[in-house]
């Protein structure tokens, strides 16, 4: 992550502009509406009053509204549904396109500038230590990490057969 906050720290979009983006994307807390995002809402709201400031047409335009598009084709169809904050970094203009998925929810934000806002993204790398946890017995070894609020399973031993493999160490009955 912090190779990730060095190179978007050296952008500069110029007249383009750059969206920097932190939801909390988590469903509605009473379970009435799980589909609900407020997150999403504000997403929604906050680009359409950006979009006006935009007008007439011109580069920055066409950029902001490629970058929109693009943003609600991720929020569709490629988010994961255990998200719990989203951070979006996006200027089409500069070919620049980052999303950060976490288990820990963000304070809602959406900027435009010439230059990405990154303190809650340090925040969250300043904040959360990863964690290996491992569950061992004698036929299996699994590994969870632990990192940024959410818990995933890792590969161990047992997943790599090309290095891994038990031997037939002989015995009493071991040809001489």
């Amino acid at each position: 992550m912090n190779d990730l906050i060095r190179r978007l720290a050296e952008l500069d979009a110029g007249e383009l502009p750059f969206l920097s983006i932190y939801l909390d994307v988590r469903p509605e807390a009473t379970g009435q509406k799980p589909q609900l995002r407020e997150g999403l809402l504000v997403l929604e709201d906050r680009l359409r009053e950006i979009q006006k400031t935009f007008l007439p047409r011109g580069d920055d335009l066409d950029s902001f509204e490629a970058d929109v598009a693009r943003i609600e084709g991720f929020v569709q169809d490629e988010m994961q549904p255990s998200t719990e904050g989203l951070a979006i970094f996006a200027c089409n203009g500069l070919g620049v396109w980052e999303t950060i998925e976490v288990g820990s929810p963000f304070e809602i934000q959406v900027t435009v500038a010439s230059r990405p806002d990154l303190y809650q993204l340090a925040k969250l790398e300043d904040e959360f230590e990863r964690a290996v946890v491992g569950v061992i017995d004698t036929n299996t070894a699994r590994l969870y990490v632990y990192e940024y609020g959410a818990l995933s399973e890792a590969g161990g031993p047992d997943d790599d057969r090309v290095h891994y493999q038990k031997r037939d160490t002989g015995g009493w009955s071991h040809a001489r």
